[in-house]
């Protein structure tokens, strides 16, 4: 197994995180279309007149509700991802593997955090991160292996 497909294991959660902030922001923008329209307000649809005729807002509306159960969908698979990453982690048995992949890879924290967090070179962290991922591989290479097969 090599470690580009690790790594693509490991960064599931981003992607889940960036999907979910992708589906945000196309429901915001939905809302703001939808404040133009008289009587409506961010946020809420509030209707001001009893009968709404047009194809159009009702098209606008459904696909407000079609976002709205994504983004619900997206956020909870997100968050079940994160924590599914973070118990496989901590059961690591080296503390700086654990550190370095929850900083990664759950956390989100940059390289460049980690290298004005601590005194030892880039190099080193490079090196530590390596080491993290062997570990990571060599306890959960089943599952990695699933996930790569169903994921092609």
């Amino acid at each position: 197994m090599n470690e580009r497909t690790i790594k693509a294991y490991l960064r599931r959660y981003i992607r889940a995180e960036q999907l979910h902030y992708r589906i945000c922001e196309d429901y915001k923008e939905l809302c703001e279309s939808l404040s133009a329209i008289g009587g409506f307000r961010y946020g809420q649809l509030r209707i001001q007149q009893t009968t709404v005729k047009s194809a159009k807002f009702e098209d606008l509306i459904a696909r407000k509700e079609f976002l709205e159960e994504k983004m619900l969908r997206a956020g909870v698979k997100a968050y079940d991802i994160k924590e599914e990453l973070r118990a496989m982690i901590w059961q690591l048995n080296d503390d700086r593997s654990r550190w370095i992949l929850l900083s990664l890879y759950v956390e989100k924290t940059s390289w460049q955090d980690l290298f004005d967090h601590g005194a030892v070179s880039e190099a080193t962290y490079y090196r530590w991160h390596r080491k993290a991922l062997y570990d990571f591989a060599e306890v959960y290479s089943e599952e990695i292996e699933k996930w790569h097969e169903r994921s092609m």
